[in-house]
C-alpha cells in the first residue's frame, strides 16, 4: 500500500463528519490507515494488529510517507494549533529528539522552522577542519565534480577548478567580521 493512499484515507477522516460516513467506508479507512501505520511506524509496534482504530493510528496515517523535515513542520503545526495534549508521546518526543543539534554556528541562517540550511553545515565543517584552505579545496572539489559530471561545452573564458579569490563581504554584510558591528553607517559615514 502507498504512504499517499494512507495520508488520503487520514485525511478523510479527520476532515469529514465520521457520524454522516457509511459504516463499512470509515471501517474500511480505518483498516488502511492502521494496517499501514502499524506495520512501519517503529512507535506503533506494541500495538497488536487486532486493536481497535485509536486517535495513534489516525495522527501517524497524517504524517504518512512525509520526509522527517516535513514530518516535523507537520508536528509542529498540530502543537501551534492548539493538539499537544492530543499528541502521541512519541512524536512529541521524535520532534524533541530531531532538535537543531549542530547548528550552534553564532551566525545562523534559518528556515524558520529551526532547521540550518545543509550548505551552512557543509561550510562550517569545512572551515573548522582547515580554515579558508579547506575551503578552497572544497570549492574546487565540487567543481571537479561539476566538470566531471556535466562535462560542459561552454565556460566563461579564466574558469578553473582551482580558481581561488579572496572571500570578502561587503561593509553591510551579516558574514562581515571586521570587528564594527556596532557602528552605523549613514551616507557613507560611519557613526
Amino acid at each position: 500500500m502507498h504512504p499517499f493512499s494512507v495520508r488520503k484515507a487520514a485525511i478523510a477522516l479527520e476532515r469529514l463528519d465520521t457520524s454522516t460516513l457509511p459504516t463499512t467506508r470509515r471501517e474500511e479507512l480505518e483498516f488502511i490507515i492502521s494496517t499501514y501505520v502499524r506495520a512501519v511506524e517503529p512507535w506503533l509496534d506494541d500495538v497488536p494488529s487486532t486493536a481497535p482504530f485509536n486517535q495513534d493510528d489516525l495522527w501517524a496515517g497524517l504524517l504518512s510517507g512525509m520526509s522527517k523535515p516535513t514530518r516535523r513542520k507537520a508536528i509542529r503545526r498540530w502543537i501551534a494549533q492548539g493538539h499537544e495534549d492530543k499528541l502521541p508521546l512519541a512524536l512529541l518526543q521524535e520532534l524533541q529528539m530531531s532538535g537543531t543539534e549542530g547548528c550552534n554556528s553564532s551566525i545562523d541562517i534559518r528556515d524558520g522552522m529551526g532547521h540550518s540550511w545543509h550548505g551552512q553545515q557543509v561550510v562550517k565543517a569545512a572551515l573548522e577542519q582547515g580554515g579558508d584552505d579547506a575551503l578552497s579545496k572544497l570549492c574546487a572539489r565540487f567543481r571537479q565534480a561539476f566538470i566531471e559530471a556535466l562535462n560542459p561545452k561552454y565556460l566563461p573564458a579564466g574558469w578553473k577548478v582551482d580558481h581561488t579569490a579572496p572571500r570578502t563581504f561587503g561593509e553591510h554584510s551579516i558574514y562581515n567580521d571586521d570587528g564594527d558591528a556596532d557602528k552605523v553607517i549613514v551616507n557613507g559615514n560611519s557613526h
